[in-house]
């Protein structure tokens, strides 16, 4: 069992109330703008709990955001490429060990690099959805959900070229460093607690197509190619049942 730093004691309630309904086999990391030192009063403390199994959690916790995951499962993300576990194994802050932390950071998998291509997949079918939830006038899920597109994009470019992604408050730094500002001052509009307007994300969702469109082509094309078919197909079961 490890304490990594007296910063953590902040939260070590919140371990123990984990441990109580876990068991002490899991490992509690910090994960997020907190780990990093830059939330603000506004974020949550984002927390990744991993076991042996996936732990079940159902103490609620105001103000965190929890996600459990298996050892199996947090590997083969890593080994698969996926940012997420990269992050986590790079930047994450463990609050409480058993040991299975410690034997994940020190595999092999813990030194994959991202799959910057993953990028433009998960931020296609998060596009779409925000076209869609923009036509039907549900502008504040849109406005969310273009900023998880406008999130792929830019860790998909800065993947691209070699740049770990940070936390998302330090992300608009990041890709303005990288030589686009614009994409930088999208983001942080978006994040604002300003209400966003229809314009404006219209005209951020016709970016993002076009900066996925440059990360990968094909792969953006095959995106939407397959968005077409699943709506076709959804359309036509919809036509075919009995009225």
């Amino acid at each position: 069992m490890s304490d990594t730093s007296p910063v953590v004691d902040q939260w070590q309630e919140s371990v123990r109330v984990l441990r109580r309904e876990c068991g002490d086999d899991i490992a509690v990391v910090l994960i997020g703008s907190a780990a990093r030192g830059v939330s603000t009063e506004e974020s949550d403390v984002d927390l990744l709990v991993i076991g042996k199994n996936r732990p079940v959690i159902s103490t609620v916790f105001s103000g965190y955001h929890i996600q459990a995951t298996s050892e199996w499962e947090f590997l083969r993300n890593l080994r698969n490429g996926e940012d997420f576990e990269a992050w986590c194994v790079r930047l994450g802050r463990p609050l409480y060990d058993a040991g299975l932390w410690s034997k994940i950071v020190g595999m092999p998998e813990a030194a994959t690099w991202p799959k910057w291509q993953t990028k433009v997949i998960h931020g296609a079918r998060r596009l779409f959805l925000a076209r869609g939830l923009l036509e039907v006038g549900d502008r504040i899920a849109a406005t969310e959900e273009t900023l998880y597109v406008l999130g792929h994009v830019a860790r998909g470019l800065l993947l691209k070229s070699g740049v770990f992604p940070l936390s998302r408050p330090e992300l608009a730094g990041q890709i303005r460093g990288a030589g686009y500002p614009h994409l930088a001052d999208i983001h942080e509009r978006l994040r604002g607690p300003v209400d966003v307007p229809n314009g404006l994300l219209a005209a951020a969702q016709r970016y993002s197509k076009k900066l996925l469109s440059r990360l990968d082509r094909e792969t953006y094309a095959d995106s939407a190619a397959e968005y077409r078919a699943r709506k076709k197909e959804k359309l036509r079961r919809i036509a075919s049942r009995p009225s």
